[in-house]
């Protein structure tokens, strides 16, 4: 009896290291979710620049501004956030057979709209800006969750998506302390400028592997299981 209970137990431990895994194996398996995977990790890595201390640090410093313009910045940031999601909810059908092209300029906007953000001191230009990449980010983020329901059935994508999102958190928990480090070593108008950098060099990477080496043409098919 004892044998079979701990012979039971190995078995279940065995089935959860399972159930943890092979969404991490079918992340690196699958060629165009391998992209955007690695698209995702390095935009994760610069979330943390949207974070309060952060943003508060940018507004007092490079434009000149309080606390109310911290939050105007912020709102603005989700004001933008919604309207990007009616926009893309309403343009929906426009999406269907375009998701990597779609996909890939939405990253590139965003990465745009950042790095000119950290050039800019009028406040009324930042907060256009911010207003601007709501869009851009919706449409990014649309794209990719279709592609990754695309490619998988009921089952495996919810260990997809977890995989996805452990690896993603993972990041933004480092980055929390690696931008924090380099707001203080090298300004936040410069962090700002090397994360929008970061962020349009995702995009290339992203047209490259996914647009010029087709590794993206599965993605775009519905109900495609690898």
């Amino acid at each position: 009896m004892i044998k079979a209970s701990m012979s039971s137990k190995v078995e279940s431990q065995e089935g959860i290291i399972t159930r943890i895994t092979i969404g991490w194996k079918y992340l690196f398996k699958h060629k165009g979710l391998r992209i955007i995977i690695i698209m995702d990790l390095m935009e994760a890595w610069v979330g943390t620049i949207w974070i309060g201390a952060v943003t508060l640090t940018y507004v007092q410093d490079a434009l000149g501004k309080g606390e109310t313009w911290w939050g105007y910045i912020n709102g603005g940031y989700y004001l933008g956030t919604i309207i990007g999601g009616i926009l893309v909810y309403r343009f929906s059908k426009m999406l269907q057979g375009h998701l990597t092209s779609f996909m890939l300029f939405g990253s590139a906007a965003f990465g745009i709209l950042t790095f000119a953000y950290g050039f800019v001191s009028n406040s009324f230009i930042a907060l256009l800006l911010v207003l601007l990449m709501g869009p851009s980010y919706q449409m990014r983020d649309l794209a990719q969750e279709t592609m990754f329901q695309n490619n998988a059935d009921e089952g495996t994508l919810t260990k997809i998506l977890s995989a996805r999102s452990t690896l993603v958190q993972l990041i933004f928990i480092a980055s929390i302390l690696g931008i924090g480090a380099l707001t203080d070593l090298i300004g936040v108008r410069l962090v700002y400028i090397l994360s929008g950098c970061l962020l349009i060099f995702s995009s290339i990477f992203g047209f490259i592997n996914l647009q010029l080496r087709k590794k993206g043409t599965s993605l775009e098919n519905e109900n495609v299981n690898y």
